[in-house]
């Protein structure tokens, strides 16, 4: 549940405005923690629906409130985001810490979490990556954008968390791994999908994992591995991990995952989305 200064951030609409749009059109009615409205995931989302009709059709708000959210989807579907990271690694070549993180908070708004993630964190880490492979780049600004980005994507996942008792997917490193971006990134998809997560981190021993995994009677384990010799922690987590909980294993292709009893081995995002599908089913 966001307050309303979250729900305003979130839908790009000021505070006033979602007030009146509750008092007189009934919009959207959120929850009440005393004088406190506290705006749902659902909420956030029909008053995206309902911003973006506004300024595509210009018809009255008591007309578009009345609304339901398909009758909205089709008066405005959803935008093609046209996407330019140029002014971000313009700004990390002269270490424009501000520039950067006011383009990032823009986009924050105006782009969906999924979208976020897929169109414009990972193309500026694949970017950094060549940039510093080649020697374009600096290793003190490598850290800089990876202390951006970790920033960038701790919020987004502050932001789309599902506060849940039951948790369908856990999400980790095994011991001595600590790239955290290919966990913090799923773990945004899969709740931006619907799904409770259970976010743990880096650098976990199996013992830890698995008993967070009980504990939370979780679905599946996603833990992410970069590296060949994680792999013998596979399965030691497998063996300590109930039958029915499945472990899904983000790691590159070329790596070699052990046939384990209900492991998979995911080698990108889509392969993860269609995992997540899967699940539903």
């Amino acid at each position: 549940m966001y307050p309303i200064r979250v729900a305003a951030r979130l839908t790009g609409l000021s505070t006033d405005t979602l007030r009146a749009w509750e008092r007189r059109y009934k919009a959207v009615v959120p929850a009440r923690n005393g004088r406190r409205r506290l705006y749902s995931e659902a909420d956030v989302e029909r008053l995206k629906l309902i911003n973006r009709a506004l300024q595509k059709t210009g018809l009255p708000i008591a007309q578009l409130a009345a609304m339901n959210n398909e009758q909205l989807s089709a008066l405005s579907p959803q935008p093609q985001y046209q996407i330019d990271l140029q002014p971000l690694m313009q700004a990390l070549s002269t270490f424009d810490v501000a520039r950067i993180e006011s383009e990032l908070s823009r986009l924050l708004v105006l782009i969906p979490p999924r979208e976020m993630v897929l169109q414009v964190v990972h193309p500026i880490l694949q970017k950094v990556g060549q940039l510093y492979e080649i020697g374009q780049l600096s290793i003190s600004q490598e850290h800089m954008i990876s202390a951006i980005i970790r920033s960038v994507l701790g919020t987004l996942l502050r932001l789309q968390i599902k506060v849940s008792p039951t948790p369908l997917l856990l999400f980790a490193t095994p011991p001595e791994e600590l790239h955290e971006f290919g966990i913090l990134s799923a773990s945004i998809l899969a709740s931006a999908a619907g799904f409770p997560i259970l976010y743990l981190g880096t650098n976990l021993p199996p013992q830890e994992i698995a008993n967070a995994a009980q504990v939370a009677r979780v679905r599946a384990v996603v833990l992410s591995i970069l590296m060949q010799e994680r792999t013998a922690t596979l399965k030691t987590l497998r063996s300590l991990l109930p039958q029915q909980t499945q472990l899904w294993i983000g790691a590159p292709k070329h790596l070699v995952i052990p046939k384990l009893p209900a492991t998979i081995h995911i080698t990108d995002f889509n392969s993860f989305e269609q995992q997540l599908l899967d699940l539903k089913h």
